[in-house]
């Protein structure tokens, strides 16, 4: 198994890329200013970069019913402010969704991770259904 690494670090330097180590990690975590109201939860990052090599998000909630709403894209147009229920021209593509209908729905006490290439450089929009809840974002 050693032999295996060795060889996998030899072939990333022959590439011209060298193993990522140790990357700190950045709590990018919120409380939820206003019920069912979108904030920005992380700014965009150049597409070009490597900033976000993994993004955790968790809705903090132990309720069954208490859901956190995540909103990002390059044709969302959402901005701290909107509300779930807001529709017009949220997604240009299908005008009538609400922007609810247009997130990933994060349920409590449920943690997503992604990572490097599949992380979004968009901005990221949060909210959640009660103001106070609070969300953890963490990101490398």
């Amino acid at each position: 198994m050693k032999r295996l690494g060795v060889l996998f670090a030899a072939l990333l330097l022959l590439m011209g890329q060298s193993p990522v180590s140790d990357l700190p990690t950045q709590n990018f975590s919120v409380t939820i200013t206003t019920g069912l109201t979108y904030q920005l939860l992380l700014p965009g990052v150049p597409t070009d970069s490597l900033a976000r090599r993994s993004l955790t998000l968790q809705n903090n909630q132990t309720s069954g019913t208490d859901y956190c709403y995540l909103l990002f894209g390059v044709n969302v147009a959402v901005t701290p402010g909107t509300t779930t229920t807001a529709s017009t021209g949220i997604i240009a593509a299908s005008p009538s969704l609400t922007a609810a209908q247009a997130s990933i729905v994060l349920s409590p006490a449920t943690p997503v991770t992604r990572y490097y290439p599949h992380i979004p450089s968009d901005p990221l929009y949060i909210t959640c259904t009660t103001t106070g809840d609070s969300v953890h974002a963490s990101i490398q």
